[in-house]
């Protein structure tokens, strides 16, 4: 929830305030949008792979770390600021924006069992939808102007908001913990006698392996 609503409260008024308040043109808008899509077709691919070999919890961190950075920048930028500089802002913005909701999903989805998975899902999808439409509206409280031209004020106010957001997820990310490793380490506290043969422990968030056990 807090992902999300991070995110729109920045991509709310984005186009707006780029327009009227920094100065892009119009017709140069559509810039912002084609090469932020295609660069997040690419950039998901390898955040994917990155996932698969490294702690998904620590790629996480480091994505939404590094979000803040361009975040705070463009929600700041001034009048005037080269299309040049904008398109590398909004495109960096887009690519650490969508990249950092892969680890967090995997982590997200090992936390319920596998027969509960469906139903978590649903009902995860359902808070996400939720925090993408608060997002417009909890951010059109903390900006004003942007009509007929006029400057949109007060954009670096929903900046510092998504960027607290932001970090209060990489707190809350400790806290998850996938249902395999809690039944691994219950199923480990009874074992006396017992000496398990094979424990593989896969990247963070992977889940947890468990071989035969054999009596000692």
């Amino acid at each position: 929830f807090a992902l999300n609503l991070s995110g729109f409260l920045i991509f709310s008024f984005l186009g707006i305030f780029l327009v009227n308040t920094v100065g892009v043109p119009q017709d140069r808008i559509w810039l912002v949008y084609f090469l932020g899509g295609a660069a997040t077709l690419v950039s998901m691919n390898v955040i994917g792979v990155l996932c698969d070999r490294f702690s998904r919890r620590t790629v996480f961190q480091l994505l939404a770390a590094a979000f803040l950075i361009p975040a705070l920048w463009i929600t700041n930028l001034p009048a005037g600021t080269s299309l040049a500089l904008v398109l590398s802002l909004t495109t960096l913005v887009m690519i650490l924006g969508s990249g950092r909701s892969i680890p967090l999903l995997a982590l997200i989805t090992s936390v319920a069992p596998t027969r509960d998975r469906g139903p978590f899902l649903s009902v995860n999808s359902s808070v996400q939808q939720l925090a993408i439409s608060l997002g417009p509206l909890v951010a059109a409280f903390l900006v004003s102007g942007g009509a007929e031209g006029e400057p949109l004020v007060g954009f670096e106010r929903a900046g510092w908001l998504s960027a607290a957001l932001c970090l209060l997820c990489c707190g809350l990310v400790v806290l998850l913990r996938p249902a395999e490793t809690a039944a691994v380490e219950t199923a480990s506290a009874g074992l006396d006698d017992v000496s398990t043969e094979t424990l593989v422990q896969e990247a963070e968030g992977g889940g947890i392996q468990v071989g035969q056990a054999r009596e000692a």
